[in-house]
C-alpha cells in the first residue's frame, strides 16, 4: 500500500476538531463521515494526518471542522478537491 498525506491549512477558528474522509464511492459522500472508506479526528491545532497502506485507487478526499463535536457537517458543503489515483 501507499500512505497519502492530507495537510489542512487555513484552519478558521480554534476548538472542535477536523474530520479527515477519504471517500472511494458515492455513498455517504460527502457528509456522512462514517460511511467513508476511512475518516479520522484530528485537532485543528495539529492540522495534518497519514493514512498508511492505502491500496491504489481513486479517493475523493472531504474535510470539515466539526466546531460542536457531533460528528455532521451542519452547514452547507464548501468545497472539496479531487485527488490523483495513490
Amino acid at each position: 500500500g501507499h500512505d497519502f498525506t492530507v495537510e489542512v491549512t487555513e484552519v478558521t477558528g480554534k476548538g472542535g476538531d477536523l474530520i479527515i474522509s477519504l471517500f472511494t464511492r458515492s455513498e455517504g459522500f460527502p457528509d456522512q463521515p462514517a460511511k467513508a472508506a476511512h475518516s479520522v479526528k484530528i485537532s485543528p491545532e495539529r492540522p495534518s494526518h497519514t493514512f498508511s497502506k492505502l491500496p491504489p485507487g481513486k479517493y475523493v478526499v472531504v474535510v470539515f471542522h466539526d466546531r460542536n463535536k457531533d460528528g455532521k457537517v451542519n452547514k452547507s458543503f464548501v468545497a472539496w478537491k479531487r485527488t490523483p489515483p495513490v
